[in-house]
C-alpha cells in the first residue's frame, strides 16, 4: 500500500484502474508514508505503524466505466 500510494502520488505509477480502494490518509498515515518516502523507514516498519491506526476507506472511481456501476 505504501509503495503504491507513493508512486502514484509522485506520477510513477501508470496503471489504469477503475476503482481504487484504500485507507485515507491522515497526519499520522501521512508522516509514517513521508518517513517511507525519504527512506527513514523500510516497507516492513512502515506497515507496522500503519497496522496499528485505525484507518477508515476511501473509494476512488477513476475511469467514465466505472461510474456506470454507482446507484444512487
Amino acid at each position: 500500500m505504501a509503495q503504491f500510494r507513493t508512486e502514484n502520488r509522485n506520477g510513477i505509477r501508470t496503471d489504469d484502474y477503475d476503482i481504487v480502494s484504500g485507507p485515507v490518509a491522515d497526519d499520522n498515515v501521512y508522516l509514517s508514508i513521508k518517513l517511507f518516502e525519504t527512506g527513514v523507514l523500510n516497507k516492513e516498519e512502515t506497515l507496522k505503524r500503519l497496522k496499528i491506526r485505525k484507518l477508515f476507506n476511501q473509494i476512488l472511481f477513476h475511469s467514465e466505466k466505472s461510474l456506470k456501476y454507482c446507484q444512487y
